[in-house]
């Protein structure tokens, strides 16, 4: 074999565009949406052919037509804006407090020892329970729904940052201590970085419960909020717009989870060896 052959051989096989990672992930087929879509498709046929009570269910179709039609009249927005509210605020403090005493108590042995019998029992307790306790303390305003969606929200974050601290590995403490960083620069730049993949983790699924906080506050009473609004259209038997409500507060927490999500995949990308 001439020299000229063996560098023929040796040579990269040409590409085909066609297998391109840019290519296959325009080809990337969207399975959970197509379900979505079938899913209700088929809620669509059955409605049409059984023809159940309305009092019971109605057709995806009139739902959306009736979501649609909130949002546009603006009927929707005072109680939207409520809850949103209640929601965000105490979303956003309960991850202030969990994640740095999630850090501080999975960093100290000693801590966690004495820390996790009671965050495990406080976990573990029906806090939606304690929602009455929380309207007579607050009252009906927005400080009520902001105190039941901490109480729900503060533990699945918390928990899951505590597991994420002791998850970091042992050599990558002693490095720090080789590099002689001080406390705050092994929390800053050791356990945090290390811990984020499960901070966001916790952060994703403490929407869900957060998004239930508000509801059962508002249910318990409230001048205004999505939960009310669901109240009132159950002691109408108006299924069209419990459905339609309903239908919001799991888009919201869908595209809140996805947003999340997405971030948390990307930490677990930055994490890799």
């Amino acid at each position: 074999m001439t020299t000229t052959d063996a560098a023929r051989d040796t040579k990269t096989p040409p590409v085909d565009p066609e297998t391109t990672p840019n290519k296959v992930r325009r080809n990337r087929i969207p399975y959970g949406l197509l379900s979505i879509v079938a899913g209700l498709l088929v809620w669509e046929a059955l409605v049409r052919v059984l023809q159940p009570s309305r009092l019971i269910i109605v057709a995806p179709s009139e739902i959306l037509a009736r979501l649609f039609d909130m949002i546009v009249s603006g009927e929707i927005w005072p109680d939207l804006s409520v809850s949103l509210q209640g929601f965000a605020v105490g979303y956003v403090l309960a991850a202030a407090v969990a994640i740095p005493l999630g850090l501080a108590i999975g960093a100290s042995t000693l801590l966690y020892k004495l820390a996790n019998p009671w965050v495990n029992a406080l976990y573990a307790t029906p806090i939606i329970g304690l929602a009455p306790l929380f309207i007579i303390i607050f009252g009906f305003g927005l400080t009520s729904k902001i105190a039941v969606v901490i109480a729900l929200v503060i533990f699945p974050i918390l928990i899951n940052t505590v597991s994420g601290a002791r998850a970091v590995g042992i050599d990558h403490k002693e490095l720090a201590v080789v590099y002689k960083a001080n406390r705050f620069e092994t929390f800053t730049r050791v356990l945090f970085p290390g811990s984020t993949p499960f901070i966001l983790t916790g952060l994703r699924l403490a929407v869900g419960r957060g998004l239930i906080g508000v509801v059962v506050a508002d249910l318990f009473g409230a001048s205004k909020g999505l939960g009310l609004n669901l109240q009132r259209s159950a002691q109408a038997f108006n299924t069209v717009d419990i459905f339609a409500v309903t239908l919001l507060l799991a888009f919201l927490g869908i595209a809140s989870s996805a947003a999340l999500e997405y971030f948390e995949r990307r930490a677990y990308r930055g994490v890799k060896p």
